[in-house]
């Protein structure tokens, strides 16, 4: 795993500019810097690259990788490259043993029509054929690696961090209001838009396609204006696949998926440093850090233990790891380290990003890079087979509550604000916190997309934080308009895998984790995993009974007893509304005011003082509201006004 950038400009790119790209992207690689310029027609062509060495640790496997007028910045591991090699270049000469070579020379034999389909990893790269001018950018299924595009009249460029195209002169640095809108729905910014208005992230799954010959450079500000564009060719070069129509019997489906993970994890651990798992205790590491131990005796697993007992699971972590044989390296997050990691988030996170967990992920990868450069992790099991509680509820809930007339919601939303819930809480812990949060969830709820855009929206329009209206997220929409045939679990999941999953859990474990130079790899993302959950029932993952992931809860119970897994899910979280009453209070309060919200007004100080001064109160918890504001004005304080 790496960093790269490439800066296509019709003037000369400085050394200050290219020295403080490389410095910006020394975290995703600290083992060798490399640097190659080319002069193609009228464009000054430089391509960038830091290097965390995993395979061929050789100076020969460093790049710009050149061979025969290809040249090549590759970011991510590609797990089958032997294999490849073996199918499509089995007559070619190999002066390394790197991913990297294998890429190059597949580009410099075939159309990528002919191979692409059969890359297993995680990738964003840039290859340019200096014979014909052209340059293709590329990004892997389902977005793990980022990719960021900027444009102006002088200059377009690719990076793998949104701050490194920022360093060009010319770059447009006005934050676009509708970004900030999407922001404060959903605490990130979705995929294809980014914080700013000539910049945009490459879609999971897309290639550009350009030529310099042909090149005409102008300032972009919506990314329909890069497709419509006669400059450049953009397209899916892999889409997720449809929902089967005949679904595998539930032997046949158990079977095949254990052969799945089974593979996708040792294809995974091909490595020439030293690699580990996280180890949270819940089902999905779990069960990846058992196949691992299939292969393995020696790898260690990390997990961060919590010393508010509530959110700690490390107990469960450590009678996994001792069941399967392996050792496990525990932190216990206490209350300080947390709230010192917290002054670390902006240096982590280009773009602003409002996910809590991102501060346990911070202190994991920490810890596991002190050790290891490489991680198998248990994430996206949730998004695939069905682990979160909104399936629940929508499986159970959905229609009933689309059913209830307008006012009856209101009047159930006026008794969740009323005096009266409060008694609720002698007979159930945090009732009342919990029933005014459903409550606001299910108001205004008329149809399945607006009982899914509740669930994942945390800021609305009744709020009146923003002077605008919220902005959703398309890819939303449209996965919700198009796809009738579809239930509302199918519909939710697909949605997640297209949005979430990319842009909050791929993109917190990314970043956290290379911040301290980790690689963190996902095998439940494998090609042959992903097609074969579409092939799965759905009661396959989510019982009649109300039980998440239920397919993998078996395959689990193959290697694990039960009673070390079988447990509510736990998330993997700090306790951010207690502190913002107590240790985060003043430090909230700085980056609420409004004194930091006048630099940029984009939000209503009168929301955020009451949204503020209810949760110190005890009247709501508003944790996440504040959260997103305070991520908000701590990423834009530390981009736009520590210049």
């Amino acid at each position: 795993m790496c960093g790269l950038f490439c800066f296509v400009s019709k003037d000369e790119v400085s050394e200050d500019v290219i020295n403080s790209s490389l410095e910006i992207l020394k975290n995703r690689g600290p083992d060798a810097r490399g640097v190659s310029k080319y002069r193609l027609g009228n464009y000054n062509v430089v391509l960038g690259h830091t290097r965390l060495s995993i395979l061929d640790l050789s100076e020969k496997a460093n790049q710009p990788f050149s061979e025969d007028g290809f040249h090549l910045i590759f970011n991510g591991e590609i797990y089958n490259h032997l294999e490849l090699r073996k199918k499509f270049l089995g007559n070619d000469n190999f002066q390394t043993t790197s991913d990297t070579e294998t890429l190059i020379k597949l580009f410099k034999k075939f159309d990528y029509s002919k191979f692409m389909h059969e890359l297993r990893g995680m990738f964003s790269f840039v290859i340019l054929n200096e014979h014909s001018h052209e340059i293709e950018v590329f990004r892997d299924r389902a977005g793990e690696k980022p990719l960021y595009i900027s444009s102006s009249e002088n200059f377009l460029s690719f990076s793998s961090d949104l701050r490194v195209n920022r360093l060009m002169k010319g770059f447009d640095s006005n934050i676009s209001r509708e970004s900030v809108g999407k922001f404060l729905r959903y605490g990130y910014v979705p995929c294809p838009d980014t914080i700013y208005e000539s910049s945009f992230k490459l879609s999971p799954g897309s290639k550009i396609k350009f030529n310099l010959k042909n090149l005409k450079l102008k300032k972009i500000t919506n990314i329909k204006e890069f497709e419509e564009s006669r400059n450049f060719n953009i397209s899916n070069w892999w889409n997720l696949p449809e929902i089967a129509n005949e679904r595998l019997s539930h032997e046949d489906a158990k079977s095949q998926l254990t052969k799945a993970l089974e593979d996708s994890v040792k294809m995974q651990q091909i490595s020439d440093v030293p690699i580990g798992t996280f180890l949270s205790g819940g089902i999905d590491s779990s069960l990846i850090t058992s196949f691992v131990a299939q292969n393995a005796s020696d790898v260690k697993c990390f997990n961060i233990g919590f010393e508010f007992s509530d959110f700690d699971e490390s107990v469960y972590a450590k009678k996994i790891s001792d069941h399967l044989g392996l050792k496990m390296e525990n932190l216990t997050c206490s209350k300080e380290l947390a709230l010192n990691e917290i002054q670390n988030i902006h240096l982590a996170y280009d773009e602003p990003f409002a996910d809590s967990s991102q501060i346990p992920t911070m202190l994991i990868s920490r810890l596991a890079s002190e050790q290891v450069k490489v991680i198998l992790t248990g994430d996206c099991g949730d998004e695939i087979f069905g682990g979160y509680n909104r399936y629940l509820l929508g499986k159970k809930y959905a229609k009933l509550i689309s059913s209830i007339p307008s006012f009856g919601k209101d009047l159930i939303y006026g008794l969740s604000k009323s005096n009266v819930s409060w008694v609720f809480d002698k007979l159930a812990p945090n009732f009342k916190a919990k029933f005014e949060k459903g409550a606001r969830k299910i108001k205004g709820i008329e149809s399945d997309f607006d009982f899914y855009n509740s669930m994942v929206s945390e800021w609305k329009d009744e709020d009146k934080i923003f002077e605008d209206t919220l902005p959703g997220n398309k890819t939303i929409n449209q996965t919700f308009q198009n796809q009738d045939d579809l239930d509302i679990i199918d519909k939710m999941m697909i949605s997640d895998f297209k949005t979430y999953m990319t842009d909050d859990i791929l993109c917190k474990v990314d970043r956290a984790s290379m911040h301290y130079s980790l690689e963190t790899r996902v095998p439940f993302l494998d090609l042959d995993v992903i097609e074969l959950s579409r092939k799965i029932k759905q009661n396959d993952k989510i019982s009649e009974k109300g039980e998440t992931k239920k397919i993998l809860r078996e395959i689990l119970k193959e290697f694990v007893p039960t009673p070390l897994f079988d447990r509510p899910k736990q998330g993997f979280g700090v306790p951010v509304s207690i502190w913002l009453k107590d240790e985060l209070k003043d430090w909230a309060y700085d980056h609420l005011s409004k004194e930091t919200n006048m630099k940029h007004n984009f939000f209503n100080q009168e929301a955020i003082e009451k949204t503020f001064n209810d949760h110190i109160a005890g009247k709501t918890n508003n944790e996440y509201k504040l959260w997103y504001l305070i991520q908000f004005n701590q990423w834009y304080l530390n981009n736009h006004e520590s210049k």
